[in-house]
């Protein structure tokens, strides 16, 4: 009885430590999600820092996905700050374009005086026969099309 006792809680000991791993391992990115109108926009402007991938797609709208994925910042203070908005790209518009930025600052911040990083992922979702390109004018999808 005496020897099952400790093997009891040694056992205990490796679950706990096992499914904490496992919920670290879960908590690996987080997501946000936006959609923006084009309507009568033939082009569309990526002013966004980090890793751009640009798909198109059958809606009249833009999609941005951003993953928010922790170098070595808190998986918690990412999600507080993804729900106060501080991931949100915006969008700026003229009469024939809309463009998409994120914030500079977005990738990293200070908290409790620790320095927090994040790698930065976004794809973008883009309507059928729209001009895309970055800031510098370089297309990043020619003429998105779906034919």
């Amino acid at each position: 009885m005496r020897a099952i006792v400790p093997i009891m809680f040694l056992l205990c000991i490796n679950i706990n430590h096992v499914t904490a791993q496992n919920t670290k391992l879960a908590e690996t990115k987080k997501y946000v999600l936006q959609t923006f109108p084009v309507e009568d926009k033939s082009s569309i402007v990526l002013n966004i820092e980090g890793q751009v991938a640009v798909e198109v797609w059958n809606q009249t709208s833009v999609c941005v996905e951003t993953s928010v994925i922790p170098q070595n910042a808190n998986f918690n203070i990412i999600k507080m700050l993804a729900k106060e908005g501080y991931y949100n790209v915006k969008t700026s518009e003229t009469d024939y374009s809309l463009t998409v930025y994120n914030r500079p600052a977005s990738k990293m911040f200070v908290y409790k005086g620790q320095k927090q990083t994040v790698c930065m992922e976004y794809k973008v979702y883009v309507p059928a026969d729209t001009q895309v390109t970055d800031r510098s004018g370089r297309s990043l999808l020619a003429v998105a099309s779906t034919d």
